[in-house]
């Protein structure tokens, strides 16, 4: 029922003091529940003068909470008024707050303990160096842990998260600017932010990135891996083809010259498929490379190993074929050394390599190293 209420005021209540800028917490149930119309709040100062007009849109409910900003002079005998306006004109109703407060000018709130720790290789910040309430920060960010005067609240990229220990919940984006803003409460005080830039300069297995999936991160025992500079694959978001011939029919039973299986192969096999069989589509290695997946032009069909790898972080990658058996199986870019006809791929199925000749039509994911 949204006509004929009444409000009762339940915060704020006796006498208290507040602080130019800072939150007050105003909330309020009514006689019935409430489903249309507005409540509107002000504050005003006991001699004439009327502040903030806040509007709150009426949920269904009949019990209301809500923060207004005390942008008022300083001054005693405040109240808070809280109206209701329903729809088309129907009968409105105000009701006043108990008590009075005072509003005065100080300081605003701050924090106690603001510690941002991680690895200094994976980020960097703009700038370097935040120094809140004597407490410095360098570096890099993984987990966070806020400990404002009073209460604090929490958003990485606009999303609230926890107050005080927020760690494990933080997913920053690799590759793009992350906000997070920091905003401390303390009563008697006004609330205060504080508003942090990481950028993520690494990548997790599984997270999009340059184009495609993260499908390997490199490690210390593979070829061109470095202990400062992330490498790894990325691989395509989606499958390229269902089902396609390895190589032109004209070069089906004759070598590109592609025998290299290692990680880090994948590249020039391709390279040397595309030199023998021309440019074209029709063909696994030739469609590999003209995919332009987030404007790359350098993706190329994996090699054997290489194509491992996908398979075995094929969840975190997601969107491979799998149904059945010959279904699932993915062309690499290695040859069968010793056999020009044939060339290695692997069923995604269960993970198992294999060599089929190169005229059957097998499914392609293309990659590109980061």
């Amino acid at each position: 029922m949204d006509k004929g209420i009444n409000i009762d005021p339940t915060a704020p209540t006796g006498t208290t003091t507040h602080v130019v800028g800072s939150l007050l917490t105003v909330s309020w149930t009514t006689s019935s529940a409430v489903s249309t119309g507005t409540f509107t709040l002000w504050a005003a100062d006991g001699r004439g003068g009327w502040f903030i007009g806040k509007q709150v849109a009426a949920s269904g409910a009949a019990s209301y909470s809500t923060t207004i900003t005390l942008d008022v002079h300083a001054g005693s005998g405040y109240t808070v008024w809280i109206g209701y306006w329903p729809p088309e004109g129907g009968d409105q109703c105000y009701a006043q707050s108990q008590g009075t407060f005072t509003v005065v000018t100080g300081a605003t709130a701050d924090l106690t303990g603001l510690a941002l720790s991680g690895s200094p290789a994976n980020y960097s910040f703009a700038p370097a160096t935040y120094s809140y309430s004597g407490v410095t920060v360098l570096n890099a960010v993984t987990s966070i842990t806020v400990t404002p005067t009073g209460a604090g609240v929490i958003t990485v990229n606009g999303t609230a998260v926890a107050s005080g220990s927020a760690s494990g919940g933080i997913n920053l984006e690799a590759g793009a600017a992350n906000t997070i803003t920091v905003v401390a409460t303390e009563t008697g005080k006004g609330a205060k932010a504080y508003t942090i830039t990481v950028t993520r300069n690494v990548a997790d297995i599984g997270q999009a990135y340059q184009g495609g999936i993260v499908a390997y991160i490199l490690q210390s025992t593979d070829p061109g891996y470095s202990a400062t500079v992330q490498h790894g694959l990325i691989a395509a978001s989606g499958d390229q083809s269902a089902g396609i011939m390895w190589a032109l029919s004209a070069n089906q039973h004759t070598s590109a010259g592609v025998t290299g299986t290692a990680i880090g192969t994948g590249l020039a096999n391709t390279n040397a498929i595309v030199a023998q069989n021309g440019a074209g589509s029709t063909y696994a290695a030739g469609l590999a490379r003209g995919c332009t997946d987030g404007g790359y032009s350098d993706w190329y069909l994996p090699s054997k190993d290489e194509l491992n790898k996908l398979y075995e972080n094929r969840v975190a990658i997601g969107g491979f074929y799998t149904r059945g058996w010959s279904g699932s199986f993915y062309w690499s870019s290695s040859e069968l050394a010793g056999n020009p006809g044939e060339a290695w791929g692997q069923y995604f199925a269960n993970g198992f390599q294999d060599h089929d000749p190169k005229d059957l039509t097998e499914c392609v994911r293309a990659v590109r190293s980061f």
